[in-house]
Parts: structure tokens; C-alpha cells; sequence
């Protein structure tokens, strides 16, 4: 008989763990996997562009005083820097060096003129033949003088006698004891007497002013060639050339020992003590300058206020010509001609919110600007812009102090109202 298997089989159970272990893989997978897409899902949710951090700049709002300036270039000029010319024709020979300090008066250049010596010499020689002649005139207007005064005294002094002879006669004729005819003789010589005597008056009188005009005519002879004299002397001291301020010589105009003409340069002087900014404007900027503006120059570093103190009435090759005094006097890092860098300020706005500029004003669109939220997103939000400065932009709503907004450019941002900043 044969036994029974039923009691040699045993039961086996699958073990539920075996069938567990895949479907938690699959779980952990999913689970990971939607980790990593929910950024993506709730950006795609929220519309949100994402970009990278490095890829953008960021810039807090502030409040302070904003300035709309203008950069331009220049350079230091010396206003009194006189170029000086010669009055007279010559050799030129100088006695100072470009760069040499000079004081004022100091004789820094002479001409040579032979000419002019001699020319000179012969007007002082006329001028001493001309004083003899008026003094030789002079002793014949007092010989002349004095023979017609002569003159009319002798006829006096035979009126007198003919006068008391007709006396004698009268009293005679009265006595009858003279002819009327010897009466009418001692009548006429009386007569004849005293004729002589007014006729010589009035020759002394005209002989005075004849001899008085030809005395003023000798001293006007005499007057006009010292003029020349003294033309000469003047003109032959203008072959010395003074430096008319304190200061150094700029540069030779000519060479020396060079013969040069009457109103020519030769020689430039420079005043040290005192410069001025001559500043480069460009031609759209014209209309809003004005006189007084503050400006800021830079001296290699060092900030030296100014004022605008004269605009050129004309525009060269697209610039506006400017010249700037500085508060300060004198630097000792000035040297004429040499370039600077300046700010013209041309309008202040004090304690406003301002933001530093970026190339985001040139991809601006519907005046919107992202601002950040917790430094993960940034959000479009519109703004009101007013004043452009070189560095700030004036920001009149929108915004409040410290907010940081992306001042980099938004072309790529494609107009999407939020950002997704990657860090």
C-alpha cells in the first residue's frame, strides 16, 4: 500500500516585502522627480522668467540731492597771457629764455635799429640850430625895438621944441612984435612935430607885433622840433620791450637776431598766478548754459569748484567753447594747456529718490522696472522717471527708499511681469 504524499508537501508564503520593494522605488522616484519640477511647476504657475543671477545687476533706491550734469573735456588756459610786439623795425635780440621767470618791467627782448639812433641825433642837432635862430631873433626884435623906441623919442623931443616955440610966437604975435608969417612957420613946424610923433607910435606898435608874431612863430619852430625830438626818444625806448606783468615767458615767436618788421609778435608771456578752464561743450548742450553755473574741475583727483564766466558767440566743429574761473587763484599742478576733465552742472534736485543708472534705460519698455522680492524674484512695476544725471535717474513714483532694483539691461527678459532670480 502506498502512503499518502498529502503529509510530505509543505505550505510556502510569498513574502509580502518582495512585492512591496519595486512600487517604493517607483514612489521615491516620482517623489524626487516632483521635487525637482515644483520650482519649474510654480514658476510656469506664476508666469516667472527665470534668469541667472550673474547675469544681472542690482542697485538700491536712495534718497539724496541729484545733480544733472554735463562731462567734458578741456583744458587750463592762462587768461593774461599777452603776446607783446614790436613798435619798431630790426634785429631782435632777447634777453630771457622760454620759461624763465620774469618781473614786471624787467627787459626781456631789445631791438636793434641803427637808423633810428641817427635819426635822432640829426632831429637833436636841428633842434639846437632852430633855438639859436629864435635867440638870434630875439636880440633883433630888442635892436628893432629899441631903435623905433629911438625914434620916437627924438620925436617927442622935437615936438616939444617946435611946441614951445609956437608958444613964443603966440606970445610975440600977441605983443605985435612978429610976422604972420614967422607965426604961421612956428605953427606948421608944431604941427608937422606932432604928426611925427603919432606916426612913430603906431611904427613902434606894429613893429612890436610883428616882431611878437614872428617870436611865437620861431618858438612853434622850436616846439615842433622838440616833438620830433622827443617822438624819437619815445620810439628809440621802444626798441627796449618791458614785460608788462609778473610771470615766465611762454615762447619765442621769432628767432633771434632775426630782422623783423614794425607790429610784429615775437614773444609770449604767461601769468602763473592766475588760470582759467577753456572747456569743450558739444553743441546740444548750447541752449541750456548760462552764465554763473557751477562746475566741478578735477585736478588730477582733487575736485576745485567753479563758475561759468564767459560763452563763445559762436559753435566750431560742433563745440561750444566755455571758460571757467576756479575759486582757487593758483595750483601747483596747473600748467597752461593742460587737459582736464569737468562736470557742468546744469540743474540741482535736492532730497529726492534716485537710482543709479544702468543700461536698463535704453531697454526700457512702459516705464516698468523689476524690483526684487525676498531676493528670489524681482516683479515688473511701472515708475515715473524725471531727471537724468550722468550717474543717477530721478525717480518720482513707483518706488520707495532701499528698494534694489535691476538697473542691467531687459531685452531678454521679453516683457514678462516676474523674474525667477537662479542663485
Amino acid at each position: 500500500m502506498i502512503n499518502s504524499q498529502i503529509n510530505q508537501d509543505e505550505v510556502i508564503e510569498t513574502s509580502k516585502s518582495r512585492h512591496l520593494l519595486p512600487w517604493s522605488i517607483v514612489i521615491l522616484v516620482m517623489i524626487v522627480i516632483l521635487f525637482l519640477l515644483t520650482p519649474a511647476i510654480e514658476d510656469w504657475h506664476q508666469n516667472a522668467y527665470r534668469i541667472k543671477s550673474e547675469d544681472i545687476v542690482i542697485a538700491k533706491v536712495k534718497r539724496d540731492d541729484l545733480m544733472r550734469d554735463l562731462a567734458v573735456n578741456g583744458q587750463w588756459i592762462a587768461p593774461n597771457s599777452p603776446v607783446l610786439y614790436s613798435e619798431q623795425a630790426g634785429e631782435i635780440h632777447f634777453r630771457v629764455k622760454p620759461g624763465e621767470k620774469i618781473k614786471k618791467g624787467n627787459v626781456i627782448a631789445e631791438i636793434i635799429n641803427p637808423e633810428l639812433r641817427s635819426e635822432l641825433l640829426q632831429a637833436k642837432s636841428n633842434l639846437q640850430k632852430i633855438k639859436l635862430a629864435a635867440m638870434n631873433h630875439q636880440i633883433n626884435k630888442d635892436e628893432q625895438e629899441l631903435e623905433l623906441q629911438l625914434q620916437l623919442d627924438t620925436a617927442n623931443l622935437r615936438a616939444a621944441v617946435a611946441q614951445r616955440k609956437l608958444l613964443r610966437a603966440q606970445q610975440s604975435r600977441a605983443l605985435q612984435v612978429i610976422s604972420e608969417a614967422d607965426f604961421h612957420n612956428a605953427q606948421d613946424e608944431f604941427d608937422t612935430a606932432q604928426l611925427i610923433v603919432n606916426n612913430e607910435k603906431k611904427r613902434l606898435l606894429l613893429a612890436k607885433k610883428r616882431l611878437k608874431t614872428e617870436q611865437k612863430t620861431q618858438q612853434q619852430e622850436v616846439s615842433g622840433q622838440a616833438l620830433i625830438v622827443d617822438e624819437l626818444k619815445r620810439r628809440l625806448d621802444t626798441l627796449l620791450i618791458h614785460s608788462p606783468i609778473d610771470g615766465a615767458v611762454g615762447e619765442w615767436l621769432v628767432e633771434k637776431g632775426q630782422q623783423i618788421q614794425a607790429s610784429q609778435g615775437v614773444i609770449k608771456i604767461v601769468d602763473h598766478s592766475h588760470y582759467h578752464a577753456e572747456l569743450d561743450v558739444p553743441e546740444f548742450y548750447a541752449g541750456e548754459l548760462d552764465y554763473a553755473m557751477r562746475v566741478k574741475l578735477n585736478i588730477k583727483g582733487e575736485i576745485i569748484d567753479g563758475t561759468i564766466t564767459s560763452i563763445s558767440p559762436e559753435i566750431k566743429d560742433g563745440t561750444l567753447k566755455i571758460h571757467v574761473a576756479p575759486q582757487i587763484t593758483s595750483h601747483k599742478n596747473l600748467r597752461e594747456n593742460q587737459r582736464l576733465q569737468a562736470k557742468i552742472i546744469l540743474s540741482s534736485h535736492p532730497n529726492v529718490l534716485m537710482l543709479k543708472r544702468g543700461t536698463f534705460l535704453n531697454t526700457l519698455r512702459h516705464k516698468n522696472v523689476y524690483v526684487l522680492e525676498n531676493n528670489d524674484y524681482a516683479k515688473s512695476i511701472p515708475i515715473e522717471i524725471g531727471t537724468i544725471g550722468i550717474e543717477y535717474v530721478e525717480i518720482k513714483s513707483g518706488v520707495k527708499e532701499n528698494d534694489q532694483i535691476i538697473i542691467s539691461s531687459y531685452e531678454s527678459f521679453n516683457e514678462h511681469q516676474q523674474l525667477k532670480i537662479i542663485h
